[in-house]
């Protein structure tokens, strides 16, 4: 049965607050994997706007490549009819069956900072004592925006979803702080 509106996620291993549905079942899950002692789990999260280069990071970087990974767009191409919350929850799902299997996975979104997803991946993590470590990836706007529409052109997108990226590239992108 679904727990909605102010949850708390953390059940003692912090606090942690927000608006989202979840399943109480997922809850357990997460806060007893920290009763049992695994807090050498860690997850890396890829956070930036798309086209900023957060596959490319993960395929390349040495620590990286051989470590399972979790991409939050995979899940949205697999079920679009999800809305964040729904998505975010299945990303959970599959870090945590990730994590178990070798004790460290990289996630991939946007997972901007101050957002709610950002806030529930991270807090849920956490609450089960996995270690977190957030890569901020940045790159100009006009290099993501053509990095999204060579996507396009090799056929890894739609029109209609190139052009949802670029907006929301848009509409996300900050400049680099000190610029």
């Amino acid at each position: 049965m679904p727990l909605a509106g102010e949850v708390c996620l953390c059940r003692g291993y912090g606090y942690w607050r927000g608006r989202f549905s979840l399943a109480a079942e997922q809850i357990d899950s997460y806060t007893d994997a920290a009763q049992e002692g695994e807090e050498d789990m860690k997850a890396i999260v890829l956070s930036g706007v798309s086209g900023v280069g957060k596959t490319h990071a993960r395929q390349t970087a040495p620590e990286l490549k051989r470590l399972p990974h979790v991409d939050i767009a995979d899940i949205y191409r697999a079920f679009p009819e999800m809305d964040w919350r729904m998505a975010t929850h299945a990303l959970l799902k599959r870090a945590r069956k990730r994590l178990e299997e070798t004790g460290a996975v990289v996630l991939e979104g946007y997972f901007l900072p101050g957002s709610r997803s950002r806030r529930l991946v991270i807090g849920a993590l956490r609450a089960a004592g996995v270690q977190v470590e957030v890569r901020e990836l940045w790159a100009p706007l006009e290099t993501c925006i053509d990095r999204i529409k060579r996507q396009q052109k090799r056929g890894e997108i739609s029109a209609a979803e190139c052009q949802r990226r670029i907006e929301m590239a848009r509409r996300c992108w900050r400049p680099r702080e000190g610029n």
